[in-house]
C-alpha cells in the first residue's frame, strides 16, 4: 500500500462520519431549510478563503518551477470552480464576496483555519498537503455518498453544490493530487510518515466539526 493508502484508510471512519451527519441527510432529501444550508455557504465561503491560502504557502515554499506551476493550478482550479457555485447561492441572498469578507467566522470554522494557517506557515509542502487534501477528497467522499443514496438530489436545489464534487473533473483532482502526495511522502521514513498521518487525521476531525456546525439548528451568520 502507499502512503496515501495508508493515510486514507485510517480516516475512512471519520469521513463515513460526516456523510452520515444529519445536515448532509436532510440535503439528500430535500428537507434541509434553506437559510441552514445558506448559513453553511456563508461559513464554507469564508473557509475557502484560508485554504487558498494555503497553496499560496505552498508556491513560496516550492523548489522548482514544476512545484509552483501545480500548486498555481490547484489554486486557480479552487478559485474558479467551488466558489462560483457558493456565489450562485449566496447572490439568492443578496450577498456577494465582498460581504462574506465581512461575515461573522463560526468557533469550529475559525480552529479549522487557524489548523491550516499553523501548518502553512510552520510547515513544509508535505505538511501543507496533509493539512488540505482531507478536504479536498473528503468532499468528494461525502457527496459521492449522498448522491448515490439519493440521486434525485442532483435534480433539486442543492444539486449544483453536489455536482461540483462529484464531477469526473473533481474525481482527477482528487486522484492527481493523491498521486503528488504520494510522490513527495512515500520516501520519508516512518517517524515523518506518522506525523504527517496524524495531520491528515486532525484535518479530517476538523472536516467532522465543520459538517456538525453546518447541522447546528437556529444559529445567525450573516
Amino acid at each position: 500500500m502507499s502512503f496515501m493508502d495508508d493515510a486514507i484508510e485510517e480516516v475512512r471512519d471519520i469521513w463515513d462520519a460526516c456523510a452520515a451527519e444529519e445536515f448532509l441527510d436532510e440535503m439528500a432529501d430535500g428537507s434541509l431549510d434553506h437559510d441552514q444550508f445558506f448559513d453553511y455557504i456563508v461559513q464554507d465561503s469564508i473557509y475557502l478563503r484560508g485554504y487558498l491560502k494555503e497553496f499560496a504557502f505552498a508556491i513560496i515554499k516550492s523548489s522548482t518551477l514544476r512545484e509552483m506551476q501545480m500548486y498555481y493550478s490547484l489554486l486557480g482550479f479552487v478559485n474558479d470552480g467551488e466558489n462560483v457555485t457558493r456565489l450562485s447561492y449566496l447572490g439568492e441572498h443578496g450577498m456577494t464576496d465582498a460581504d462574506v469578507d465581512k461575515a461573522e467566522m463560526r468557533p469550529q470554522c475559525r480552529s479549522y483555519l487557524e489548523f491550516l494557517w499553523e501548518n502553512a506557515v510552520n510547515g513544509t509542502q508535505e505538511d501543507i498537503l496533509m493539512a488540505t487534501l482531507p478536504c479536498m477528497m473528503g468532499y468528494n467522499h461525502v457527496f459521492e455518498s449522498l448522491r448515490s443514496r439519493a440521486p434525485r438530489v442532483m435534480k433539486g436545489y442543492f444539486g449544483p453544490l453536489v455536482a461540483d464534487y462529484t464531477s469526473d473533473g473533481f474525481r482527477e483532482c482528487c486522484r492527481l493530487w493523491r498521486g503528488v502526495a504520494d510522490e513527495k511522502c512515500d520516501g520519508l521514513d516512518e517517524s515523518r510518515k506518522s506525523e504527517l498521518r496524524e495531520t491528515f487525521r486532525q484535518a479530517s476531525l476538523h472536516e467532522l466539526y465543520f459538517w456538525q456546525m453546518a447541522g447546528e439548528k437556529n444559529h445567525e451568520t450573516r
